[in-house]
């Protein structure tokens, strides 16, 4: 069994991303389903209470055109607006699948970077 939470993430009060996050109930039994109350950095929250460090992460990254999901959680204006989309999947110290998230964000003034230690 899964959870799976959906959640708009903000900067200065304005919508730039959507997600779906799925992780397995069986290992995080507390986790609070809440949107409101869902951590807001997921990662910590996971070491700091159930002892799982994400060790890697494998993203696949393309763009697509804004559906009406987008235009609407987004707040995009017309038909022709891009977003970038981020499949991700998370692993933990022993390498087991912890976390698959999809990420839907606006695309101007998009920056990634990516670190690799």
């Amino acid at each position: 069994m899964l959870y799976k939470i959906h959640r708009v993430r903000c900067v200065d009060d304005i919508p730039v991303m959507h997600e779906w996050i799925w992780l397995a109930c069986s290992r995080f039994p507390r986790l609070s389903l809440d949107v409101e109350q869902f951590p807001e950095l997921l990662y910590v929250h996971l070491l700091e209470e159930y002892g799982v460090q994400i060790s890697a992460v494998r993203e696949e990254v393309h763009a697509e055109c804004a559906d009406a999901e987008d235009r609407k959680l987004l707040d995009i204006d017309g038909e022709q607006a891009a977003v970038l989309c981020v499949d991700a999947k998370a692993f933990d110290q022993a390498n087991d699948l912890t976390i698959i998230s999809k990420h839907r964000a606006l695309s101007n003034g998009f920056k990634y970077v990516s670190e690799i230690r």
